[in-house]
């Protein structure tokens, strides 16, 4: 009896062994490696500093409000409009900065600005990015006047290694331009384009192109006032287009 169940365990042994290598075999271990996906390529043309702005999106039959800020900074693509929601005034700051120091980054071999996108949330009507900007000046502590390290501190930057560096979180929302071109006709273009990219490290079917909505319309913040438009040359988006030497 003990001889026959010894029999029965080894042969069930036996076949489970063979079924769980079957299993590993068909269903190999995933790739952990994140890889990053381009999902939007553009080009930035212009750049404005906006006042009294909304955003609205037809959802149905409802009108949706897009949250967006009332004043702000907006670049103006080939394909679309982007919206910062954060890091708006550092931008505005270190464009000023760069007339004073040499600023780069652009540490990957990339000719333009790289932003990662948000994972899509619940009824979302537009992409949203968010990342980080890192920042450094050209040369070494040594070679900057007192002022300049002054007016660094002042705006954020921390000495590492001999060399003042910063990062900046930049936010925003992506609206495209088809039904808002012509509140840009008028407007004043950059010296010279700068590549912009939009990438996940997701799935991208998350990322279907019907979340980014085309039935996006930006107006007035009140019926009674016209949205204001100033043109500003943002010289640091020129920075991204140079790595820092070392």
């Amino acid at each position: 009896m003990h001889l026959i169940m010894k029999i029965i365990l080894s042969v069930i042994f036996i076949q489970l062994s063979g079924c769980t290598a079957i299993l590993w075999g068909e269903n190999s271990v995933a790739d952990t490696k994140i890889k990053e996906r381009t999902l939007i390529s553009d080009e930035v043309t212009a750049a404005f500093y906006y006042e009294n702005l909304s955003a609205s999106a037809i959802q149905g039959k409802t009108q949706v409000r897009v949250e967006i800020p009332r004043d702000g900074v907006a670049f103006k693509g080939e394909k679309n409009i982007y919206i910062l929601t954060t890091g708006a005034k550092e931008l505005l700051a270190l464009d000023k900065l760069s007339t004073q120091v040499t600023l780069v980054t652009g540490y990957e071999k990339f000719d333009g600005l790289r932003l990662k996108l948000d994972m899509p949330r619940g009824n979302d009507l537009v992409m949203h990015f968010s990342d980080a900007l890192a920042l450094q000046v050209n040369e070494s502590d040594s070679n900057l006047t007192t002022q300049d390290i002054d007016d660094l501190k002042k705006t954020g930057f921390w000495n590492e290694g001999g060399r003042y560096v910063k990062q900046i979180r930049l936010e925003g929302v992506i609206i495209p331009r088809d039904k808002n071109d012509s509140l840009f006709n008028n407007s004043e273009k950059l010296v010279k384009k700068h590549n912009v990219e939009f990438y996940s490290t997701e799935d991208s079917t998350h990322f279907h192109p019907l979340r980014l909505a085309t039935n996006i319309v930006l107006t007035p913040f009140t019926a009674v006032a016209d949205i204001v438009f100033f043109p500003i040359s943002l010289r640091v988006l020129g920075l991204i287009t140079h790595p820092p030497v070392h």
